[in-house]
């Protein structure tokens, strides 16, 4: 998913409406991904969120916003069934959670008209932070994450929020001169396949601080809009867990009410993913909003189910919802090997779920 949107972004920032397209920003330009360190020289390269602070000196995650995730984390909000995220004692504290990851976002949720239209238009900055400790001499680097998403937006006195295309304007900007400067260096990322971003593999000089030096520009406490928490309890399953200030305008995060926590284990045999999927991706937009109540008016697909079975046949055709006496439907030319292509391609329905939206009302 993260690889189709950064392609849908990519190409969105590259192509201004009408004339002719020229590339600006590539994949490895608005996603960026860190290497992992294998010592503490390389750790030393890497951003520590505890020390990522404003230009004004503030901190871009504060601690109360940490102590929100840890007190999630501790919650019921984090179980489901009998399995909670159990977080080991060396990751509570905020300076071994470090920067591995940042995506830019032009229009979260989407970037298709009837998306926008239904759901607004939220710019964002998200990143990736993983703890990584220290057992004597040697770097862990945990199976745990945690996801921030800041929004760039402007409350408008009795109305809804609008973005913020001023300062979205300047990250653009901003990545451009990324881009220019590692181009002067011989960092190339034009057409490159999204990795780790070559500039921080071959460890250029310069370019942590000034990747640093954008983040602490653009990152605002006050502007973290949501918070994602992926933990284990044990060396499995994986719980994923969703925080965010509700009911909206509320102080401190907590759980999304209708959002619960999701597992995947397999403990006991093949892949459990809990609770199952409600999915309607196979459906016109407009008929997920609001998702149709009757489970025989749904039509899509999950990758739940190449967990669930280990003994599949992927050349089966996939299973797209139930009939109104709740037999399985299955679709005339989706297979099950097509599943996660579809999941992460946003364009797979096209026309209505292709990104086509116009990025030049953002930034030109």
């Amino acid at each position: 998913m993260k690889l189709a949107l950064a392609v849908v972004l990519a190409a969105l920032l590259g192509a201004p409406c009408g004339g002719t397209t020229t590339t600006r920003l590539d994949l490895n330009d608005v996603t960026w991904l860190w290497p992992v360190p294998e010592n503490q020289e390389e750790l030393a390269d890497v951003i520590s969120i505890d020390l990522l602070q404003t230009v004004g000196g503030e901190d871009v995650w504060s601690d109360e916003q940490f102590a929100d995730l840890l007190r999630v984390a501790d919650s019921d909000a984090s179980r489901v069934g009998n399995q909670q995220i159990q977080l080991p004692a060396e990751v509570r504290q905020k300076s071994v959670w470090k920067i591995v990851a940042f995506r830019v976002d032009p229009t979260a949720p989407g970037g298709h008209e009837i998306i926008r239209n239904n759901f607004g238009e939220q710019p964002q900055l998200r990143l990736v932070l993983q703890p990584v400790t220290l057992n004597g001499n040697e770097l862990v680097v945990h199976d745990i994450a945690a996801h921030l998403v800041y929004n760039f937006l402007i409350q408008e006195e009795g109305g809804p929020a609008q973005p913020d295309r001023d300062r979205f304007q300047q990250i653009v900007t901003d990545l451009d001169q990324l881009k220019a400067w590692g181009q002067a260096h011989e960092v190339f990322t034009t057409g490159e396949p999204l990795g780790v971003h070559p500039g921080l593999r071959a460890k250029v000089p310069e370019l942590g601080g000034k990747v640093r030096h954008f983040l602490a520009t653009h990152l605002r406490a006050e502007d973290l809009s949501a918070m994602a928490l992926m933990g284990l309890n044990g060396p499995e399953p994986w719980i994923f867990v969703a925080m965010s200030k509700f009911p909206p305008g509320a102080a401190r995060f907590g759980p999304v009410p209708f959002l619960p926590a999701q597992m995947l284990s397999f403990r006991e045999g093949p892949g459990v993913i809990a609770p199952s999927p409600v999915v309607n991706n196979l459906n016109a937009v407009p008929s997920r909003i609001p998702m149709p109540a009757s489970p025989q008016d749904r039509r899509g697909v999950a990758t739940a189910v190449l967990f669930a079975d280990a003994t599949i046949e992927l050349d089966q055709l996939a299973v797209i919802g139930t009939d109104e006496a709740g037999q399985p439907v299955r679709d005339s030319r989706i297979r099950n090997r097509d599943i996660p292509d579809i999941i992460a391609d946003p364009t797979w329905t096209a026309p209505l779920w292709a990104m086509i939206a116009c990025l030049r009302l953002f930034v030109h």
